[in-house]
């Protein structure tokens, strides 16, 4: 797995906050801790390293795959373009966009 096993324990929430924190102010900026915690949705990131299976559905009429084998940290976007989250619906909805993962070496 790209992320390695759940035997590293070291990537969590928290650590993504610390990460955003330094790599803003390398950047030349600040942020705290509270401000980075906000772009996060933390209450639906979850550890897929260990997925056992891949499954498949759709979202946003294109296939969509569970990042099996990556830690999940989704963005906030709710409510922040036009009120309306349909588009971040998961039932394949017309509306609904298709879902995206970026990845990045430890």
């Amino acid at each position: 797995h790209p992320c390695g096993s759940k035997q590293a324990e070291w990537l969590t929430p928290e650590y993504l906050i610390d990460a955003v924190c330094e790599a803003t102010e390398k950047g030349g900026d600040t942020i705290s801790p509270d401000e980075a915690r906000q772009l996060f949705a933390m209450r639906h990131a979850k550890d897929f390293r260990d997925a056992p299976d891949q499954k498949v559905t759709r979202r946003g009429g294109i296939p969509y795959l569970l990042p099996v084998g990556w830690y999940r940290f989704p963005l906030a976007v709710n409510g922040k373009h036009g009120g309306d989250d349909g588009w971040l619906g998961n039932g394949d909805a017309a509306k609904e966009w298709a879902v995206a993962f970026h990845g990045t070496g430890l």
